[in-house]
């Protein structure tokens, strides 16, 4: 059976919901092809899963099941489950988990875990936002003589943890749940507006509750009808407040400190929004600046997806794990438009997102494709426009030309502009953006990042290299490289687990690291041609909050079977920091680390060794 990307489904059915028959064929046509397993109905879907139903029907009962399945790697990850009774609602909550509720009760599906557990209070699906494995929640609860809320911590096990937050702002520990409204949320701190006057923010990691009063600034906050009205956490020490109308009916931003201090006192502006870096983004007519909060330093390549958008057409726009072309091919990290019914043969070009780089970048790189769901023979046309001026045209993307790489000089260009045309019938055009990255200013591309992230055939087999990409003629025995990167190497015994992307416990990201969950050894053969190796060891963050001192994990660097160098100190409280080892006159260079992990092997904290080079 030909495998189908389900995500590429489901945005097609979303596009297409405004045309009933439209949306009747492709549910009975492609959705029985996306996935290769007996199933009713999907239920939910996010983060690269779907959750699944099966009716089964006999004489003289009926009974249901669920399960999750992984539609990337095609496999369970959880195999049906029987329930009763009917599901009120159900989501993807985060962290790969799922939500369902039956006659008032919430049910909490984790895969990892292999368990559904029922939730102690009552809290809707829609309630639940999983980040960094606990999710933070309002609770109403009924005590013998009065009614009362606060917020609880729950965990992947679904167990609740008081936060104690509401004794610590009233009286007498009395609130209704409409009092507190949410305001912000990260994997580190929960802000909420209390009575219309206060923000509270609680910090999870320390389990604390600050507090300061600003109504002015509360009571705006609250109205909920203004659109792009939002607030962001900035380098996990301030609370930017955006898009506020003033008394005069003008639009307003301001950032705090946690403590209620100004840090950019009210401000007027057309338009803000902020990076996931934690700066803002201001436009003011034609001139956009970049408020910079957090100050943080772009230390690689940076996602598209991650960038501040000053503009973009939501109705049509669609962030995606997984994408797929006409031809089966699966392309990771997409983004995904449609929205555009020319017929004309030379249709005119549609504004989709506004970037805004800033100046901070050289170049962008990713590929676009002609996403599976369009006509045979419709077609569409990409440009970028930079700081007003068209810096990029594509080749034409249709069924026979179904991708193309690229990689766009972009030095000094603030805004950046995407647009694109096509001509299509009710279907609509779609185009797709794969592993889209801007490389910044001063940083190097990766050596792989115009191939990273190649199509592979939806049957798992990858394609052969494109003829177009111009190969070398001097081989590797030819020149001696000054320097080589340890994930490029060739281990003659074990392997290290490589990591195209992880974070560490800071919340950096890197790029094609060696991670360890558990313990794993290579040796590589370096032939006494390298001096020094060097990099950079950090840990992810513990999945299960801080871990003692004696939970530790470990890196040990040998040469020759000599013990060169190590840390054995490595837990929740290690700060990523860089390291140097003297190789010089070693043959056989052996690498052995491992995080720390439960008896049953899940990891709790895995090791990092990031941009690790032999020079």
């Amino acid at each position: 059976m030909k495998k189908k990307c389900l995500e590429a489904a489901i945005f097609v059915f979303a596009v297409l919901s405004a045309a009933n028959t439209v949306y009747a064929m492709f549910t009975g046509d492609i959705l029985e092809e996306c996935l290769p397993v007996e199933y009713t109905k999907y239920l939910a879907i996010g983060d690269g899963y779907v959750m699944l139903e099966k009716d089964e029907a006999g004489f003289s009962e009926n009974s249901s099941y669920y399960g999750v399945y992984d539609y990337v790697n095609q496999a369970w990850i959880m195999e049906y489950q029987q329930y009763d009774g009917y599901m009120d609602s159900v989501k993807c909550v985060g962290d790969k988990m799922f939500a369902y509720s039956i006659g008032g009760t919430t049910y909490l599906v984790n895969p990892d875990m292999q368990n559904t557990v029922p939730l102690e209070y009552d809290v809707e699906p829609d309630e639940l936002q999983f980040l960094g494995k606990h999710a933070v929640v309002k609770v109403q609860r009924f005590e013998d003589d009065y009614d009362s809320c606060d917020v609880f911590v729950v965990d992947e096990n679904g167990e609740f943890y008081e936060t104690g937050l509401v004794y610590e702002i009233t009286e007498d520990g009395e609130m209704a749940k409409g009092d507190l409204r949410n305001c912000a949320l990260n994997e580190n701190y929960a802000v909420y507006i209390y009575e219309k006057t206060d923000f509270v923010i609680y910090d999870i990691q320390n389990d604390s509750v600050l507090s300061f009063s600003s109504p002015d600034y509360a009571e705006k906050m609250c109205v909920d009808f203004r659109e792009n009205l939002s607030a962001s956490i900035c380098g996990n020490q301030y609370l930017a407040l955006m898009n506020m109308e003033g008394n005069d009916g003008k639009n307003y931003y301001a950032v705090l400190d946690f403590f209620g201090n100004s840090v950019v006192g009210t401000t007027q502006c057309d338009y803000v929004t902020s990076t996931e870096k934690g700066n803002l983004i201001v436009k003011n007519g034609e001139q956009t600046d970049e408020i910079k909060v957090a100050d943080i330093m772009l230390a690689g390549e940076q996602k598209l997806t991650d960038l501040a958008l000053i503009f973009q057409k939501k109705d049509c726009r669609e962030e995606e794990a997984i994408g797929m072309d006409r031809k089966g091919n699966v392309y990771k990290n997409t983004v995904e438009y449609s929205n555009i019914f020319y017929l004309d043969e030379d249709p005119p070009y549609d504004q989709a997102d506004l970037w805004y780089l800033g100046g901070n970048y050289s170049s962008m790189q990713g590929i676009w494709y002609f996403p599976e769901g369009t006509l045979e023979n419709g077609f569409t046309n990409v440009r970028l426009v930079g700081d007003g001026n068209v810096i990029y045209e594509s080749e034409t993307l249709n069924a026979q030309n179904q991708s193309v790489e690229f990689n766009v000089d972009v030095i000094g260009i603030r805004e950046l502009q995407l647009e694109y045309n096509g001509s299509a019938d009710l279907n609509g055009v779609m185009l797709g953006i794969a592993d889209g990255r801007l490389i910044p200013v001063g940083v190097q591309a990766d050596a792989e990042s115009a191939v990273r992230e190649k199509p592979v055939q939806a049957d798992s087999q990858i394609q052969d290299p494109d003829p177009k990409v111009q190969q070398s003629n001097t081989t590797a025995s030819q020149v001696q490289p000054a320097s080589v990167m340890l994930y490029d190497l060739h281990s003659y015994i074990g392997n290290l687990h490589k990591m195209d992307i992880i974070d560490d416990n800071l919340g950096n990201t890197y790029y094609h690291a060696i991670a360890f969950f558990s313990e794993e050894t290579a040796i590589y053969d370096i032939g006494q041609k390298y001096s020094t190796l060097t990099g950079k060891l950090a840990v992810t963050k513990a999945d299960s909050g801080p871990l003692d001192s004696e939970q530790n994990g470990y890196v040990r660097i040998y040469g020759d079977d000599v013990l060169l160098w190590e840390d054995c100190t490595l837990n929740s409280y290690t700060k990523p920091y860089d390291f140097s080892v003297d190789i010089t006159g070693v043959t056989d260079l052996k690498i052995t680390a491992n995080g720390y992990s439960a008896n049953l092997g899940w990891a709790y904290l895995a090791v990092i060794l990031e941009n690790v080079s032999l020079q």
